[in-house]
């Protein structure tokens, strides 16, 4: 009778405690992605002026350039800060230096190696592995993650009668209250640089994960091993994700190809979106079955994607760097508009009108 109101007095405690610590964990985290700010402009001078291409052996190259040029930099900094006096000015510069240069060169030491160990790797993702890509099915489709998939006649059946859908970086399905127009069924799941297959709260359970533009080039490759570990401090779940023998990624030839289709300026990079659309139109296991396409709106409008209120600030921002600096929405739209003129593609709005139904799932192309 005594033991069981001490032993819920001791589980409340811990469980208070662990909560407090997980408070303080996420705290360092927010200050540790506000600090990282400081590093932008090293890994902006990488991402300007490094183009070579995603291979094992640049990977040791850009090892050995790093090293040299931090080694360059930082042994004179911290021999002249070795003579001046201690004091809050000289702990207020080492400190930016530290975040600004060292933290900056020696995270891309770190991604260098994780690249040259990733590269020589055989993937066993089952579309973008080694082998020929296995398909779930024929009947696929893609789903953006624009405002108009939450808007209009809810295709959320239509949706999970899919064999293949396709979802990207922090889509969110049936936890949002939307299940009737986004579904709840995901079978590939692309990712950018933060790893979003990592955070459970965006994991699916045997989903195919895809990185897009991981093999864009080796600079950018390298922030797909950087961000999730330098930035959130994840290490370990970062680890676990790069240790899976599924992971897949889209290959380098296939990105600089569709780069050069839609005619892209110097510097910009296709989305996610669209190298899903290019790559499942030309790889199709049955080229008679279009590929159906959802929530596309090549950011047109105010809002980004139909989670805008729920999203978190950083990743908003994230957003807003991508839409402005590094797409060109308008080529991929008239890159889309060909494809669906052509029957390659079909807006999965006008599935219903093709099956003779507004309601219910029917499916006739077996």
């Amino acid at each position: 009778e005594i033991l069981g109101p001490i032993a819920l007095i001791i589980l409340g405690m811990a469980e208070e405690k662990s909560l407090a610590m997980d408070r303080l964990w996420r705290g360092i985290q927010t200050l540790n992605r506000l600090f990282s700010t400081i590093s932008y402009p090293v890994g902006l001078c990488f991402v300007a002026f490094c183009h070579w291409s995603p291979t094992a052996t640049n990977a040791r190259k850009l090892l050995a350039t790093t090293f040299t040029i931090w080694m360059i930099v930082t042994i004179p900094f911290h021999m002249w800060m070795w003579g001046s006096l201690w004091g809050l000015k000289r702990l207020l510069l080492q400190f930016v230096w530290f975040m600004g240069i060292d933290l900056a060169f020696g995270w891309i030491c770190v991604g260098s190696v994780a690249l040259m160990i990733l590269l020589e790797r055989k993937s066993e993702n089952r579309l973008f592995g080694s082998e020929k890509p296995q398909f779930k099915g024929k009947k696929i489709v893609i789903l953006g993650n624009g405002p108009s998939l939450a808007k209009g006649d809810p295709l959320g059946e239509y949706i999970d009668s899919m064999d293949e859908v396709i979802r990207f970086n922090n889509f969110q399905t049936a936890a949002s209250g939307l299940g009737k127009w986004t579904g709840t069924k995901t079978t590939v799941h692309f990712s950018d640089t933060m790893l979003y297959p990592s955070y459970p709260e965006y994991y699916v359970q045997g989903a195919c994960v895809v990185l897009s533009l991981f093999m864009d080039r080796l600079i950018v490759a390298g922030s797909y091993c950087v961000f999730r570990t330098g930035i959130d401090l994840e290490w370990t779940k970062t680890l676990k994700f790069f240790r899976n023998p599924a992971l897949g990624w889209v290959p380098h030839a296939d990105i600089t190809a569709l780069k050069e289709t839609l005619k892209l300026a110097h510097g910009k990079h296709p989305t996610s979106g669209i190298l899903a659309i290019d790559w499942f139109t030309r790889n199709r296991p049955d080229p008679s079955v279009p590929i159906y396409i959802h929530g596309f709106d090549f950011f047109q409008g105010n809002q980004i994607h139909y989670y805008d209120k729920s999203e978190p600030l950083y990743e908003r921002l994230n957003d807003l760097l991508g839409v402005t600096v590094m797409h060109q929405p308008q080529k991929e739209r008239s890159f889309v508009e060909k494809l669906v003129s052509e029957g390659k593609v079909m807006w999965l709005r006008d599935l219903p009108a093709k099956e003779g139904g507004q309601s219910g799932v029917t499916w006739n192309a077996e």
